[in-house]
């Protein structure tokens, strides 16, 4: 029979529910079957009768082993959980979640921690029990550091904050409240800025919460406050808490209280500023002294000289020699402590110029090797050939340390060598390191001693200050000054076999000549022999001859040499005058040119420790062709060889001089300029006339700053020559006086000085000079300066350049003892007659220099003395005197300094005797 439509409507409508309520519960089953917890049905006797597949993974059963099982067979210690899980059953639902904690079994045998949640539902079915069993081990560990963590926090040694984003304070620990006296209430809850922000302290705190605030750490020291307003200081680490995207959360300050290290820290600082003061003050006070006691010290010195240059008796003398060497001792302690002061103190300077090692190494030279000769000690040069002959540093420092380690090992050497040795450890385009080192076969010292070597007035043992003398300052000396150059000085040292001391210094290359073709196509392929009986001495000279491409043997003795020079042709043989085994070296030259049959004599060359006049006629008789002084130096040994191998060359190592005259530059725009030469000195008076006169300039001389300043108001000039030294009125001053007049604000103006140091340079441009020639003058160089800045001359008559210039009225030696005559020719572009008229005035001129010196120095008038000594640098460097030039810079830098060194002064009177020997001969011609 049909259905009537309200049949078919709720037909219709009971398929749909149907069809929802099959969905619902497939919905339902994929819930129960994705929810991560363990989801059981159990019957009232609380068996299993449905479990999900989360249940499977977290116990470990199938659905078929956990089918009817009772609950309580999963759960441990079940006695104690069942009662607790069955009566959250029987409450009635009031919205709140209730769960109990237990521990589960894994079927594996692992314990779980685990939270159960339990529910009883009345069904058509009748009763059943809903369960729900989360495994909460992660959950469990986290708390677990979470309390480990709060209770670090909690009772931490550090003070730790606890504040929001905006950085008001959630959490203080124990140890905030004990350093700080608030309570928690007192704080938490406030805003972090009123217990730091101080007018000391704001920028800081604010630097603190940018950092932060973009996610980064901040670590810093803030001033702090107490409960009751004190201030501390506090060292703080603020870390900052971010949300998963980054936003910050919270931060975390970890702060410690610092106060009492802060005071120490004030009071240290403070005790190291009175420290310092008390040393500038010890060492200003020893510089005081120092002065005070070298004023007398110095007239002591000055007149026992020039009583010992008087008539004596021989006890007069044998008492004035005794006070001349004791102020000299007592000056050389004075001395050590006045640059010891000055060290200290950060007064001493370092100067940059170009210097020679050769020219270094004389000097050590000069003021040891007489002491070395006394003790029968040998005292040795090893530099190697292949080192550039100028370099940029001080010179005068340098020397001071490598005398001062010769000293200390010649003192302590009684017999053996000391050798100053250079190597060369790199080079790059303008700078090379080199390693210098001294080292002696001297009584050595204890390795436990060794650290106490670079102590103030200290030396290694009592016993040895009483023996050897000295202040204990020389080594600590040396120290600073090669730290000040940037190296580190080093020693090694046996006991009864000697010490050495080294160390490094990087300096820059100046332009160098490299030894000269004409000197190694004279030397190269000869055979020289070496009789030296110190096996170190022949090395060394081996090296530097067999640099110029000689081959070279060695034998130790004068019946060797016989021997081998009796079998062998050779064209040179070098002998030492003090050789060991009963014949010395004139006996062995007399021997080889009388005894041995040779078709052709070797020449012979007397190397000796000090030069000897009494030595030359005897060697001159016995064949000897030449005498070499130790230590050897490159420069000596290049002027011997060629002396003896060429006796009439006109060379000294170097190419032929007459060949070197060099093309001038093209003058004709500035020929007939008028120029002003301010100029004390009339050596230098004579050389920059000639030179300027010769190519056609017209040249005034005025002889100091204030002449020079009356002559340019009577007449005008193109350029001005201003010497900066001179008496009345210097050339700085005089500079300044002219940059003041309107009208000679663009007068170019040229220094001239003989100290061609950097600040020397920087002074002159200072007071307003255009320019810087140092001296001694190079014509090239003032040439190019005049074409610089005089302006050129329009509608001149031109003058034929490249004009001859005077003849030389007759030749002359390229070198003589004390004249290096090529070098000076160089610079006077081979102009032989001026040179001569230069050597005639400073025979003129400088034939009682010496007896002035003396009187300046007896007088106290050592200002005077700087400036006789600098006037006698400038003309020493254009005669080509280099010997005389460096003694009497290290005369003038030390004279400057109120310091009187009578081996230097010495030296310079030395040099000063033999230069004006030379000068009487060359004229004498």
């Amino acid at each position: 029979m049909p259905m009537n439509s309200e049949e078919s409507a709720f037909s219709q409508d009971q398929q749909n529910r149907e069809i929802t309520l099959a969905n619902m519960a497939s919905y339902y089953r994929v819930l129960l079957e994705n929810v991560p917890d363990a989801l059981f049905v159990l019957n009232t006797e609380w068996k299993i009768t449905f479990a999900n597949t989360w249940a499977e993974e977290i116990f470990g059963y199938s659905r078929e082993d956990l089918d009817l099982r009772s609950l309580a067979d999963l759960l441990i210690q079940p006695t104690q959980a069942m009662p607790k899980i069955q009566e959250i059953t029987l409450l009635p639902p009031d919205g709140q979640g209730r769960s109990v904690e237990c521990f589960a079994r894994h079927q594996s045998g692992n314990v779980l921690p685990v939270e159960i949640s339990a529910v009883r539902s009345q069904t058509s079915q009748g009763t059943m029990i809903m369960v729900s069993v989360r495994e909460i081990s992660a959950r469990k560990q986290a708390e677990q550091t979470m309390r480990k963590l709060s209770h670090a926090v909690r009772f931490s040694s550090a003070m730790t904050i606890i504040a929001d984003r905006s950085g008001c304070i959630e959490y203080v620990n124990r140890k905030f409240i004990e350093v700080t006296g608030f309570a928690e209430e007192d704080v938490c809850g406030q805003q972090m800025v009123q217990f730091y922000q101080t007018d000391s302290t704001s920028n800081a705190y604010g630097e603190l919460w940018e950092t932060v605030t973009v996610g980064q750490e901040w670590q810093g020291e803030l001033q702090a406050r107490r409960k009751n307003n004190q201030d501390y200081w506090a060292r703080m680490l603020v870390a900052p808490v971010l949300e998963d995207n980054g936003d910050l959360s919270s931060v975390v300050v970890m702060q410690e209280d610092i106060t009492v290290q802060k005071q120490y820290e004030r009071s240290l600082h403070e005790a190291m500023e009175a420290a310092k003061a008390a040393n500038a003050a010890k060492s200003e006070f020893l510089a005081n002294m120092s002065h005070e006691i070298r004023t007398p010290l110095n007239a002591v010195i000055g007149l026992a000289q020039l009583c010992i240059q008087t008539r004596l008796n021989p006890q007069q003398r044998d008492y004035l020699d005794k006070i001349a060497s004791s102020a000299q001792s007592l000056l050389g302690i004075i001395n050590d402590i006045l640059d010891f002061s000055k060290i200290e103190a950060n007064k001493l300077e370092l100067e940059e110029t170009n210097f020679s090692l050769d020219s270094v190494f004389k000097n050590v030279s000069t003021m040891l090797s007489i002491r070395a000769l006394e003790k029968n000690i040998e005292l040795l040069f090893d530099v190697p050939p292949s080192l550039p002959e100028q370099l940029v540093g001080d010179p005068l420092r340098l020397g001071q340390i490598l005398t001062n380690l010769t000293n200390n090992a010649v003192k302590f050497t009684e017999r053996g060598e000391v050798v100053i040795a250079v190597e060369e450890l790199e080079r790059a385009t303008e700078i090379i390191r080199l390693r210098f080192t001294v080292r002696d076969t001297g009584i050595g010292i204890p390795a436990e001693q060794l650290s106490q070597l670079f102590r103030s007035f200290t030396q290694v043992d009592s016993s040895t200050t009483r023996k050897y003398g000295g202040t204990g300052l020389g080594l600590v000396i040396c120290k600073r000054l090669v730290e000040m150059m940037g190296g580190e000085i080093r020693v090694q040292s046996t006991v009864h076999q000697g010490t050495s001391f080294s160390f490094e210094l990087s300096l820059r290359m100046a332009s160098s000549r490299p030894v000269s073709r004409q000197m190694i196509a004279n030397c190269r392929n000869l055979r020289a022999l070496i009789v030296d009986d110190n096996r170190t001495s022949c090395q060394i000279l081996e090296q530097q001859l067999q640099a110029l491409e000689l081959q070279t043997e060695a034998v130790h003795s004068g019946e060797e040499a016989l021997r081998r020079v009796g079998r062998g042709a050779f064209d040179l043989v070098l002998i030492d005058w003090r050789l060991g085994g009963g014949m010395d070296g004139i006996r062995t030259a007399k021997l080889i040119g009388s005894e041995l049959e040779l078709e052709k004599l070797p020449k012979i060359l007397l190397v000796t420790a000090y030069g000897r006049d009494d030595l030359w006629p005897r060697a001159q008789q016995a064949g000897v062709g030449g005498m070499l002084i130790k230590p050897i130096q490159k420069l000596a040994l290049h002027t011997a060889l060629n002396n003896l191998l060429q006796p009439n060359a006109d060379s000294d190592g170097t190419d032929s001089f007459q060949s070197n005259k060099m093309a001038e530059p093209d003058l004709s725009k500035i020929r007939g300029s008028r120029i002003l030469l301010v100029e004390d000195n009339e050596l230098n008076q004579q050389l920059a006339t000639e030179l300027l006169r010769q190519r056609n300039f017209v040249v005034d001389v005025a002889p100091n700053g204030q002449e020079a300043l009356n002559v340019l108001r009577r007449q005008s000039y193109d350029l001005v020559l201003m010497d900066v030294q001179m008496p009345v009125m210097d050339g700085y001053e005089a500079t300044r006086f002219l940059r003041r007049l309107p009208q000679f604000k663009e007068l170019p103006i040229i220094a001239m000085t003989a100290n061609a140091l950097h600040t020397d340079r920087e002074q002159a441009l200072e007071v307003g000079m255009n320019d810087h020639i140092p001296k001694p003058i190079e014509l090239q160089l003032l040439l190019s300066k005049l074409l610089q800045w005089i302006p050129p001359k329009k509608n001149e008559t031109t003058v034929p350049t490249n004009q001859p210039l005077e003849s030389p009225p007759k030749e002359l030696p390229a070198n003589v003892p004390g004249l290096a005559i090529a070098t000076a020719l160089n610079r006077l572009n081979q102009n032989t007659s001026l040179y001569l008229r230069l050597l005639d005035v400073f025979q003129r001129n400088q034939s009682n220099t010496a007896e002035k010196m003396q009187e300046l120095l007896a007088e106290e008038n050592l200002v005077e003395a700087a400036r006789l000594a600098h006037t006698l640098k400038g003309i020493a460097g254009s005669l080509g005197a280099k010997g005389l030039e460096t003694a009497s810079r290290n005369a003038e830098a030390q004279l400057r300094e109120g310091i009187v060194v009578p081996d230097s002064l010495a030296t310079l009177e030395k040099e000063l005797k033999q230069v004006l020997k030379a000068v009487a001969d060359l004229l004498a011609r």
